[in-house]
């Protein structure tokens, strides 16, 4: 592992114990950042990286190597702002008929776990 890697990977490791803390605190992003003095871009940044490497680390969800192609559907926009509000989710994950929704608070580890059960639905 080279250093560039290396570096990644720790400032990873530390976002990741920062996010955690956050979400423990009780606090809203927007307080928590004030607080330790961080700037909520750079916090979102690190929490989409988290994300994602929590995503990239969980098992593919078919047995085999293939990358299957989830068709996605998008409400027509002038009917989804007069018939009903905006959802409070920041991200909907559905797989074979069982859908799980996550806010913007929603941990890693809570994200990882429910991927991971999804996985499973038959």
């Amino acid at each position: 592992m080279d250093s560039t890697t290396l570096t990644r990977q720790v400032k990873l490791e530390k976002w990741t114990e920062m996010i955690r803390e956050r979400n423990e605190s009780g606090l809203t992003i927007a307080q928590w950042c004030t607080k330790h003095s961080i700037n909520q871009a750079k916090y979102y940044y690190w929490l989409k990286r988290v994300r994602q490497a929590a995503c990239d680390q969980l098992p593919a969800i078919s047995s085999g190597s293939v990358n299957h192609i989830v068709p996605v559907t998008f409400e027509d926009q002038a009917a989804s702002h007069t018939s009903k509000p905006c959802s409070p989710y920041a991200m909907r994950v559905t797989i074979k008929g069982c859908s799980v929704e996550f806010t913007n608070d929603a941990t890693p580890r809570l994200i990882e776990t429910a991927l991971q059960v999804l996985s499973h639905v038959r």
